[in-house]
């Protein structure tokens, strides 16, 4: 049973998106780039428009008239039938005055038909909005209904569905293995037993000859589908992400510069397996085109901007393997190993290419006192390396120690 504070939030958050859309219909047509510039989009919009008309209200409404009064159904769609077949020299002129007239709802054409009282565009607000509250109400029950079919577990800001935080290793230096996925975003999420489907905020990070850019142009969120599985102590995920990377220039305002668009996936399988007692080996194996800003603190960018300034995604390959002992109650280690790698483009595609990241590895290695309940003090071993791709390399070597205490 949905409850009436649920349902009212349901009902606020349709109305939203309605309005949402319109405005931002509104501030395309501002800009010159009305969706109905297109035949194909009008088309659409057409379609859409009809798919309204026949959903909540066909499925709530008209199935059961046609049952119980299958002659009493009839008429209600001969009649926009006829009036669409017969009557589309009045809907031509009609749509010549809104044109001319510059109006937008029932309400503003009868007003400004007659006169251009507001008086009369206030009494048609009011009588279409008596007549429609029938069809509202339908919408909202539709709402409730699919809310309780689509089983909706999330929406907000969480760890994303591609990042298995279970087979995060145990290490102090919380992100340090740099071939595991990490990245939190604002998503809207769903749970189907072991299934999980996700639509999830995008970005895109992209190298460029003039450094690092980061554009939010998309007009598609990441989309992400996992399977969560087990058997005994065993444990894995299995996780893909389809991205839309896009980016549009505008380093003159008034102007749309270039602009390009390309499709990047990443897969990931991660787990845990307990070996003995509370022992376990963690594993984390990611490979992609565009893994960028999902893997170890965006250790490579999602792509390259090529000679013409179209998108180009670089392969990128990681794994990661932690074993985590216990040597009695109050003391345990991490050793955890990891790598990542990316196949980047040649000098003659990418005049920067000589600086971009090829290679990262990593090594940690710690000791953990649990002296009382969510008390941890701890001192952890990194050694790590980094190699471009003109062959230039560093090494890093760290001692850290940590107190921790969880409430």
């Amino acid at each position: 049973m949905i409850s009436p504070t649920l349902l009212a939030t349901l009902g606020i958050a349709y109305m939203f998106v309605l309005f949402l859309v319109a405005w931002l219909a509104d501030r395309r047509v501002d800009a010159g780039r009305s969706l109905l510039s297109s035949k194909t989009m009008r088309g659409l919009v057409y379609a859409l428009s009809l798919g309204v008309y026949c959903s909540s209200w066909t499925f709530y409404g008209a199935v059961g008239t046609a049952n119980t009064s299958p002659w009493a159904h009839a008429p209600i769609y001969m009649g926009p039938i006829l009036l669409m077949l017969l009557a589309w020299p009045l809907f031509k002129r009609m749509v010549d005055t809104r044109r001319k007239q510059r109006v937008t709802s029932l309400a503003d054409y009868l007003s400004a038909r007659f006169g251009k009282r507001p008086s009369l565009a206030l009494i048609v607000t009011v009588v279409a909005v008596a007549a429609v509250v029938p069809y509202i109400a339908l919408q909202f029950k539709a709402l409730a209904q699919a809310w309780q079919m689509i089983n909706l577990h999330f929406a907000g800001q969480t760890w994303s569905t591609f990042f298995n935080v279970g087979a995060l290793p145990g290490v102090l230096d919380f992100v340090g293995p740099v071939g595991t996925l990490f990245n939190r975003q604002p998503m809207i999420r769903w749970t189907n037993g072991n299934y999980q489907f996700a639509l999830e905020n995008p970005a895109t990070r992209l190298n460029s000859l003039n450094g690092t850019r980061l554009d939010d142009a998309e007009a598609m969120p990441d989309i992400v589908v996992r399977y969560n599985g087990g058997n005994g102590g065993h444990s894995y995920s299995l996780a893909g992400v389809m991205r839309t990377l896009r980016y549009e220039d505008r380093s003159t305002l008034a102007l749309e510069g270039e602009s390009d668009k390309a499709m990047g996936y990443g897969l990931s399988l991660a787990g845990k397996v307990v070996t003995e007692g509370k022992n376990n080996l963690k594993y984390m194996l990611n490979h992609g085109s565009a893994l960028g800003r999902y893997l170890g603190l965006n250790a490579f960018n999602d792509g390259y901007l090529n000679v013409k300034g179209d998108i180009e995604t670089i392969d990128q390959t990681a794994l990661t393997l932690a074993y985590e002992h216990y040597w009695n109650p109050e003391w345990r280690s991490v050793f955890s190993a990891s790598v990542a790698s990316a196949d980047n483009p040649s000098m003659a595609d990418y005049a920067a290419a000589g600086g971009l990241a090829k290679q990262y590895q990593s090594f940690h290695a710690n000791l953990q006192y649990l002296p009382a309940p969510g008390l941890m003090l701890g001192g952890e071993l990194m050694f790590a390396s980094k190699e471009l791709e003109d062959g230039r390399d560093g090494d890093m070597n760290r001692l850290q120690l940590s107190v921790k205490y969880a409430f």
